[in-house]
């Protein structure tokens, strides 16, 4: 390399952040930091550019407790920050028993414990103050690593949108910027850059061992293709992820004027969106696919569906049933809700945290105030509730949610739950989170909760029985009230 190709390598890292707007003045950097020669060099370009664009830098070290010179690793990296007077943030794991516990690879586990510290630091910074779009984390993945993972998922099988390999930036699930400065930079010129520095990268002697697939791609498969096929094989796979990636940025603005054009509700709040059934059916293939994708975007969900998955959600589009369903990963799900199509994150537990804020009062018409923190959800005859049930009918009372076997009755006689839901087109959802007025199997009143009214509480589904419904000649009545914050 020669003297001044170490400017090369700086001016290259800079256009990357450039052009793909990684970086900004007075942000916050969380680094990762592991004291191999790509964090070294990350580390190092971000030290450099820290002065000029007023940059907080901190780094953070993981011992996975993998290998026995992990002790070594910390301690450098420990003086390396010390000696430029920056705090080095480290975290140490048992990463083999993480990942027995969680039944997934000591490499995934190590994945997945590296980003829950960047994400700790991430929200230690943003509690003391800072802007959560002012602060990154960044990575040190570099050209190399996405030509191997572009590898892996063609071998493994992927659809196109896999092909993009690893992105310059992207968001975890709580909305944490991720980037990866060093993207467009292989790893023979890091290697040199460390060397003319005189950085001292600790070596990692389990990534010289193929025991795991993705070093087996490294050491084994790619060289082999540059030898027989292709010496220039990585940039050809580079050159494949930066293709998909400017096709999947297209397909993808054209799947989200579409999902603008057919949604019918969505919440953030309650994590669903609501699109039509009709209009989405109608959609291409491919289109139809990356609406899905982007409505699970805007309620949380980043990653992890597969073909399989979305070969599930075309099932539940085209399904002539009125009410079906499929789970979907991290917990989301698809369903008909007749005409509609909902996704959302299959969460129960609203329903019960209301339950625990509900009260059942008698009031009289004559003295209707509720106090300034609850709001009445639902009304019953007091009187006919007596005539009905007996003197003491208020104090059998239970509020809970739906079971098998529950009635309400009406002038001509009783009728099942579930065929009432079933009438009244209630979502198959919609009605496990239904909250219940009951005496013993007896349904005295039912309603839902609305999530999606952010401003005041609402509900839905009310219903009350025939025979408890107020009129002209009520005098007292039961209120069914909700505690509020004010």
């Amino acid at each position: 390399m020669k003297q001044d190709e170490n400017n090369i390598v700086y001016g290259s890292v800079l256009r990357t952040i450039s052009e793909y707007n990684l970086i900004s003045e007075n942000e916050h950097i969380v680094i990762g930091l592991s004291g191999g020669a790509d964090s070294l060099c990350l580390f190092d370009i971000l030290c450099r550019l820290s002065d000029s664009m007023n940059l907080k830098l901190y780094p953070v070290h993981i011992n996975h407790g993998l290998r026995e010179e992990a002790c070594e690793d910390e301690k450098f990296c420990t003086k390396l920050c010390a000696d430029k007077n920056i705090e080095c943030r480290v975290y140490g794991f048992d990463c083999e028993e993480y990942a027995r516990e969680k039944n997934i690879s000591t490499e995934e586990a190590g994945r997945i414990l590296r980003y829950t510290a960047f994400a700790e630091v991430f929200d230690e910074i943003a509690r003391g103050g800072a802007p959560r779009e002012k602060i990154k984390i960044a990575v040190a993945q570099n050209a190399d690593d996405r030509a191997e993972t572009v590898l892996f998922r063609i071998m493994r099988g992927t659809g196109t949108d896999g092909l993009v390999g690893i992105k310059h930036m992207r968001c975890d699930e709580q909305g944490r910027q991720i980037i990866r400065p060093l993207l467009d930079t292989y790893k023979s010129v890091i290697n040199e850059y460390c060397e003319l520095q005189g950085l001292n990268p600790q070596i990692d002697k389990t990534n010289f061992e193929e025991i795991y697939n993705r070093n087996r791609i490294r050491l084994s498969l790619i060289p082999l293709i540059e030898e027989k096929y292709n010496p220039e094989f990585k940039k050809a796979l580079n050159r494949l992820a930066l293709s998909a990636e400017e096709d999947r940025l297209f397909l993808e603005n054209l799947a989200c004027d579409e999902l603008e054009k057919i949604t019918k509700n969505f919440s953030k709040e309650a994590n669903k969106i609501i699109i039509s059934g009709v209009d989405i059916s109608e959609l291409d293939p491919s289109i139809r696919r990356r609406v899905i994708a982007q409505a699970l975007k805007k309620i949380g969900m980043i990653a992890d569906m597969g073909f399989a998955h979305y070969k599930a959600c075309d099932d539940i589009i085209s399904s002539t049933l009125p009410s079906v369903s499929v789970n979907l990963p991290n917990g989301y799900v698809i369903c008909k809700e007749y005409e509609d199509i909902a996704l959302l994150k299959a969460d129960t537990s609203a329903a019960d945290a209301y339950l625990e804020r509900i009260s059942v009062r008698n009031r009289s018409v004559d003295n209707p105030s509720t106090k300034n923190d609850s709001v009445q959800l639902l009304l019953l005859d007091a009187d006919k509730l007596k005539t009905e049930y007996g003197e003491n009918a208020l104090a059998s009372i239970k509020v809970r949610k739906r079971r098998p076997g529950d009635i309400m009755a009406f002038p001509f006689g009783h009728k099942k739950l579930q065929n009432l839901f079933v009438d009244r087109k209630i979502p198959k959802f919609d009605r496990d989170r239904i909250i219940i007025l009951a005496i013993g199997s007896e349904v005295l009143g039912y309603f839902l909760v609305d999530e999606n009214s952010s401003a005041s509480v609402e509900t839905k589904y009310t219903q009350v029985s025939d025979v408890l419904r107020l009129d002209d000649d009520t005098k007292t009545y039961i209120s069914v009230e909700l505690t509020v914050s004010v």
